[in-house]
């Protein structure tokens, strides 16, 4: 793909150390991505990317910060700037293995090893304007798929969901106001929301099945805590993710179930009552978790029936 406006693509780049931070910007520039914001401080990145949501955070000389961690979590979360699939590469030098783990949990796309190559960087954005990474959402993870990275030894791939590629699209000349970036993303989070609920009413209904199992094999009182506590952070997400004015209903037997399970956790000797309850709503959650009309008559149906119910 030919850069033929490589200038109207803006980069936000983060790094405390001044002198390396001035020779790859004036390298960068020299290629022509004259849209470089360089900042010497995790803080002034932040307020660089509230005032106006760059394409790509080139992050450099911060990875052992905790603070580096929250910023790219924020940009993921949609809790820092107004566009959380902007590209993320992290340069480093010599990381931890829980470093590199941790920087990837968050949703970096890319690692660059120092010391950096400018040549191999305006090749990488070049990539990125061809292909964007895809964003992978299971119900732990929402970011940049992350099948690259082969150090994650227990990674299990979620769906792929396609995402707004602003690079691309300004490399190409295309218009990108703030209005069209709005419009795609909203797009993008409708569609990952709604796989995200898939994910979740899924993976909750299999833990809580197998939580009552281990119940009935004599395992109570704390030892259930781990998983349990896996699906209450599950149930909490899908209820944040529920719009409330639309799927009142199944919101609420979120944080029903959730109550349920905690007090399955706390009860050394859980009552039949409680534990035939759990048995009854956990295979019915991935019909629940939805926003149709046919999702808000079930779950009316199951409280209804629910809340009768005598769990002490």
């Amino acid at each position: 793909m030919a850069a033929t406006f490589p200038a109207n693509v803006d980069i936000v780049y983060a790094d405390e150390d001044q002198g390396m931070r001035r020779g790859l910007t004036d390298s960068i520039k020299e290629n022509g991505y004259h849209g470089v914001r360089e900042v010497g401080s995790l803080g002034d990145a932040a307020t660089a990317i509230t005032r106006n949501t760059p394409d790509i955070f080139l992050v450099d000389s911060f990875l052992e910060s905790p603070a580096a961690l929250q910023i790219i979590e924020k940009l993921r979360g949609l809790k820092l700037g107004r566009n959380p699939f902007l590209t993320v590469i992290a340069c480093c030098d010599k990381p931890s293995a829980d470093t590199l783990k941790n920087f990837v949990g968050v949703g970096i796309d890319y690692l660059v090893v120092k010391p950096i190559a400018p040549v191999e960087l305006i090749k990488r954005f070049l990539a990125i304007a061809q292909k964007r990474k895809p964003f992978e959402v299971s119900s732990d993870y929402i970011g940049p798929d992350r099948s690259e990275f082969t150090f994650l030894d227990e990674h299990q791939a979620g769906e792929l969901i396609e995402v707004p590629n602003t690079v691309g699209m300004k490399l190409r000349g295309q218009e990108v106001t703030q209005d069209i970036i709005d419009e795609l993303v909203a797009a993008a989070m409708t569609e990952i929301s709604a796989e995200r609920l898939n994910q979740n009413s899924n993976d909750a209904s299999t833990i809580i099945n197998g939580l009552l199992e281990r119940v009935s094999n004599g395992e109570t009182n704390g030892v259930l805590r781990p998983e349990g506590d896996r699906a209450i952070q599950i149930l909490s997400d899908t209820g944040i993710r529920l719009d409330r004015k639309v799927a009142e209903e199944p919101s609420e037997l979120c944080g029903f179930v959730g109550t349920l399970v905690e007090r399955l956790l706390v009860t050394k000797e859980p009552s039949d009552n409680l534990v035939s309850l759990l048995g009854s709503l956990a295979p019915a959650l991935p019909i629940c978790f939805g926003t149709t009309d046919a999702a808000e008559a079930a779950t009316r149906q199951l409280l209804d029936m629910s809340k009768r119910v005598k769990v002490d």
